[in-house]
């Protein structure tokens, strides 16, 4: 558990990698500013209650997210309040139901991936009006692409050579 650093009000980027045994974050209440945010590669990580006021300070955020590669992770709430990512937002690769925390969000300066989740909706991208860059939903369990009716612009990227604007294989259902 990372119960601690609940003093701590400024980071420029905060990595919380390989660590096998984490269970949950908890800590980080009162974190007010980030520059980016990577939590990775952590097999053991079911929950993330910390980060209590960050998004809600700081609903802009200047660098990348990126929460990947966390096999039980389920839920991405404490991302709420979070409206702009100004380099690219990656989830994918954890075990996410649903996207609760992203009812804010808008803007995505680069690429948007959900792949390789448990989602069946996206209806909590109500909000989303710009991801300039690819938007990956592969491997999930959509079948309905409902909550994207607002999104006005995506930018088609190379991909390994291939031009890609969104990807939508390997759903389900």
């Amino acid at each position: 558990k990372i119960t601690s650093f609940n003093n701590l009000k400024k980071v420029k980027n905060l990595v919380i990698q390989n660590m096998d045994k984490l269970e949950s974050i908890s800590g980080f209440n009162i974190l007010e500013q980030i520059n980016s945010l990577f939590i990775d590669k952590n097999s053991s990580l079911k929950e993330i209650y910390g980060f209590n006021q960050l998004f809600f300070k700081q609903s802009i955020i200047k660098g990348f997210i990126k929460i990947t590669n966390n096999k039980v992770l389920s839920s991405i709430s404490f991302l709420r309040g979070l409206k702009r990512v100004e380099s690219s937002l990656y989830l994918h690769s954890n075990s996410l139901t649903s996207l609760k925390g992203l009812e804010e969000l808008e803007f995505v300066n680069a690429s948007l991936s959900l792949s390789s989740n448990k989602l069946t909706s996206l209806k909590e991208l109500k909000n989303l009006k710009v991801v300039d860059g690819m938007l990956g939903l592969v491997s999930n369990n959509l079948t309905t692409l409902e909550g994207l009716e607002n999104l006005e612009h995506l930018k088609t990227i190379k991909w390994n050579n291939n031009p890609r604007t969104i990807a939508l294989n390997g759903n389900k259902n």
